[in-house]
């Protein structure tokens, strides 16, 4: 009955084609470029195993995407998880965790996008759910800085972990949006230093 009075009120529109009733119909998923080999990141030093990449980000997804983070449509990331779900081979972890946003950041959008894609392919695959990490140090955002030593400098002393309790023989962490791999790099340098073993990174898509 929720969902029902929900949908009334906001009322779904395909994104790519504005068919009621759903955030991405039939038509428009065919049109997804999608990503059959994980990126291979130019990353000195790489803490992670591989990161597994869904989708090339434009056209839809990147609408999806776009709806999700500055419009607050949420159910969106209910939506983009399915779609890694049925469609990406990805290795089942011991725990899922996601990419953490600032609180400033946090407050400002309401909720962390990489989070809700997280929590739903957590539901859909019975892999626990923890935020591993936060983010202490607020900034621009990674996909605004073009230089590749750049990106590496300003993330420094961006993670710190959020919860140390257990330490995972496999994490796998989200993201919403990857284009060189740094930012969940520097995710899993944290994990590996406070005793995590192998960790992969898993991206909605993949900008240039």
């Amino acid at each position: 009955m929720l969902n029902f009075i929900l949908d009334l009120i906001f009322p779904k529109f395909c994104v790519g084609c504005n068919k009621f009733d759903t955030h991405l119909c039939q038509k428009c998923f065919e049109k997804i470029n999608f990503y059959p080999f994980p990126l291979q990141p130019e990353i000195n030093a790489c803490a992670l195993e591989k990161i597994i990449l869904m989708a090339e980000y434009g056209g839809v997804i990147k609408k999806l995407i776009t709806a999700l983070k500055y419009q607050s449509v949420r159910d969106i990331g209910q939506t983009l998880a399915r779609m890694i779900y049925y469609t990406t081979n990805f290795p089942r972890t011991n725990v899922i965790t996601s990419v953490p946003l600032h609180k400033k950041r946090k407050r400002q959008r309401g909720f962390n996008q990489a989070t809700e894609i997280a929590i739903e392919l957590s539901n859909l695959t019975n892999i626990p759910f923890i935020q591993l990490l936060k983010r202490t140090k607020y900034s621009k955002p990674q996909a605004q800085i073009t230089d590749k030593t750049q990106r590496l400098s300003h993330l420094e002393n961006t993670f710190t972990i959020n919860q140390s309790l257990s330490q995972y023989q496999s994490v796998l962490i989200i993201d919403d949006v990857t284009t060189t791999g740094t930012t969940l790099n520097e995710c899993a340098k944290v994990l590996k230093q406070n005793g995590h073993q192998k960790i992969y990174g898993l991206a909605v898509a993949h900008g240039n």
